[in-house]
């Protein structure tokens, strides 16, 4: 507007302005209702949680472990919230179907999560529907169980040493049996450590995986510990680490990690739970406190003194740092190892 539209008008414009100022004010103020309104339904909805049946997603068959956790942490939660917790099974997609439909669910906590590391990993070597930085909210950590590594003991391979010595004479001819991303991705750090190539074989799950090793069809292995015991202790299986900090009661021949020459092979597979984005910091915080408590609980003590597991104890905040170096921690993992992403 021209300067020359001021003169001579100076009280219509004073009336206009002072139109403006009254009309900016009255819109500035309803704004501030309107956000506090909202602000006021979403400590209502808080401060009401649950008041209705929450759901946990498995992205994984019935039956394993993954599943077997989510059961006995919503039967716990049922208890402390007062809610039905009912868990249900969506299968595929490299897990992606699960995460998925958590992803696009409201963010009220009535939709969670349970995954594995896999939920870190995934958007790294494939396309994925959702971002784990911006879709997900953590909320907590089920459990983590150490990482190991098992050969075949026709292979020669009784050591770390001995199996940088075979792998580097014979660049790509061992054969890695892996069971998913995780195991995948752990397998590439392995190898990313030892400075060694070796192919990657893919199977539907840890047993066939584990059965690929024991018939000589697959020369190693990287699993957590507990699927591998059993194996190692009857002999079928040479134990090279373990990624615990001491050498564990259950098989006490195997070496840490550290002890074989790779101290930073710091590793381990973990179960969590996560709601969707934007889902209110008080439900996350509630959840929390009611999964660490979850976690305490007598039959989920007794699975996890079984699997040689680690309860979980992190807070919402811990988790969610924890969650952000996953993510990362294995984006350059991918990069490094040259993964294909599919």
């Amino acid at each position: 507007m021209r300067r020359t539209r001021f003169r001579g008008e100076g009280a219509e414009w004073s009336v206009i302005i002072r139109r403006i100022d009254y009309m900016t004010l009255k819109h500035l103020l309803l704004g501030a209702v309107a956000l506090s309104t909202l602000g006021m339904l979403s400590a209502a909805s808080a401060q009401d949680y649950p008041d209705k049946t929450i759901r946990i997603m498995v992205p994984y068959k019935a039956g394993g472990l993954v599943d077997t956790s989510a059961r006995l942490v919503a039967a716990a939660l049922n208890e402390s919230l007062g809610q039905p917790v009912v868990v249900e099974n969506k299968p595929g997609g490299f897990g992606m179907i699960a995460v998925e439909s958590v992803t696009t669910a409201e963010p009220d906590g009535y939709t969670l999560l349970i995954d594995t590391m896999g939920v870190a990993m995934n958007p790294s070597m494939r396309k994925a529907p959702y971002d784990p930085l911006t879709d997900l909210a953590p909320v907590g950590v089920v459990m983590s169980l150490p990482f190991a590594i098992a050969a075949n003991p026709e292979k020669g391979i009784s050591t770390v040493a001995d199996f940088i010595s075979v792998a580097q004479a014979n660049p790509g001819t061992l054969n890695a049996a892996v069971a998913g991303t995780s195991t995948q991705l752990a397998t590439a750090l392995f190898g990313l450590q030892t400075e060694t190539e070796f192919e990657f074989v893919n199977y539907q799950g840890a047993a066939p995986a584990m059965t690929a090793v024991l018939s000589g069809e697959a020369d190693f292995i990287a699993l957590d510990f507990s699927n591998l015991t059993q194996h190692i202790n009857a002999g079928t299986m040479d134990g090279l680490l373990v990624t615990l900090p001491e050498r564990s009661a259950a098989a006490p021949e195997v070496p840490t990690a550290a002890e074989a020459g790779l101290p930073d092979f710091t590793i381990s597979t973990w179960f969590a739970i996560f709601a969707p984005a934007g889902t209110p910091q008080e439900i996350v915080d509630l959840l929390n406190e009611k999964l660490r408590g979850a976690v305490k609980a007598p039959e989920m003590a007794s699975v996890l003194e079984k699997r040689g597991a680690i309860a979980g104890t992190m807070t919402a905040q811990e988790f969610d740092s924890f969650f952000k170096d996953e993510v990362s921690r294995w984006a350059v993992v991918v990069e490094k190892a040259g993964l294909k992403i599919e």
